[in-house]
């Protein structure tokens, strides 16, 4: 009876510690595997050198009699298992072997393409090289216009064309503050200062705020849309003269849009431009100016002056051509040629400007928009 207990309470020890330190002894994934390392290249040696699954793992145990026989029970099972298992793990190699194979040679074909990347980054920063040079060569042996002067000849002089912007004033209160933008030389600025109201011009050339500073004339040297959008001042009325043919369809819609934001309620907004509708103006004249981008016909820019929440008050047309260029009436009874004759003069040398005056709207417009 003692020796079948005895038996028994080896058994269990045995049985004991193939439990405590069974899964230490037995390991069947490589030791060598590390999921930590992150260089590729040692990530790759590493994957190189462990796809393989081992079928048969030495199991070592203390030269004892309790070790020796831990280790006879141990190598048994190990045998069961792997006979249940042997296909699967030659699958499993199998399938490892591929993979690592394929990861080889993508690892190998991400190589090359870093060379092409690498040998066309080059190339693009070979032709990037050559543009500069082109483009540098080019601004050197290129002279710009003086638009100061280009205005000086074209434009006419400071009296002309206060005698021209005079016909604002009929719009405009003593007690209104008015901002100018693109105001150029300052003959507006100067027009309304003369007759007591209150203005700010505001342009981006140099020469023509240091013709306005030599006047003595309030204004500031910026862009009109980093004006617009910094200032925290209203205005009663934002006058534009000859300035939004000077813009693309865009800054059209943006200018428009910040002079509503700027604006008192029920506060004026002037815009003047060459007129599109004159034959001459339209392919002729308009190209003078190298600036232009492109014209604006009246019920156009009427369209979109309502579309921005304005109110159109009034369409003005001015500065007709001379006489001496319009075609001469005929001497005759025969009124039909005579009306044919102003309707050409019309057409062709009609005014060359016009301005729209238009009136805040507050809240949503008509379309509810």
């Amino acid at each position: 009876m003692s020796n079948r207990s005895s038996v028994e309470i080896l058994m269990k020890q045995i049985k004991d510690d193939i439990d405590q330190d069974g899964d230490e002894d037995i390991k069947f994934i490589n030791p060598q595997i590390n999921s930590s390392v992150s260089n590729r290249d040692a990530l790759l040696a590493q994957i190189n050198a462990s796809w393989e699954i081992p079928f048969d793992v030495p199991i070592i145990q203390p030269p004892t009699i309790k070790g020796k026989i831990t280790s006879y029970i141990k190598k048994v099972i190990s045998k069961l298992i792997n006979w249940r298992i042997h296909d699967l793990n030659i699958r499993q190699n199998n399938f490892n072997a591929d993979t690592v194979r394929s990861i080889n040679y993508l690892d190998k074909q991400l190589e090359e393409s870093k060379l092409i990347i690498n040998k066309l980054e080059q190339e693009v920063d070979k032709l990037i090289s050559i543009v500069n040079i082109m483009k540098n060569n080019t601004e050197q042996n290129s002279k710009p216009i003086n638009y100061f002067r280009f205005e000086n000849k074209f434009r006419g002089s400071r009296e002309l064309i206060k005698e021209y912007q005079s016909v604002y004033l009929k719009f405009i209160d003593t007690n209104m503050k008015v901002l100018d933008l693109g105001c150029g030389r300052g003959e507006f600025v100067e027009l309304l200062t003369t007759n007591g109201i209150e203005v700010v011009g505001v342009d981006s050339n140099d020469e023509m705020i240091n013709e306005c500073i030599r006047l003595e004339l309030p204004v500031v040297k910026d862009n009109l849309f980093n004006y617009l959008e910094k200032t925290s001042e209203k205005f009663d009325c934002i006058f534009l003269s000859q300035v939004i043919e000077h813009l693309n369809h865009n800054e059209l819609i943006k200018l428009i849009g910040l002079a509503h934001e700027k604006l008192n309620s029920n506060g004026l907004l002037i815009m003047e431009t060459p007129n599109p509708e004159t034959v001459l103006v339209s392919s002729y004249t308009f190209y003078l100016d190298h600036t232009h981008v492109r014209p604006l016909p009246p019920v156009q820019l009427s369209f979109i002056i309502e579309e921005c929440n304005f109110s159109v008050l009034e369409n003005l047309y001015f500065h007709p051509f001379d006489n001496d260029s319009k075609l001469q009436e005929l001497v005759s009874e025969n009124h039909l040629i005579n009306s044919n004759f102003k309707l050409l003069n019309n057409t062709i040398f009609g005014p060359r400007d016009y301005a729209i005056v238009a009136k805040k709207r507050d809240g949503a417009n008509n379309d509810g928009k």
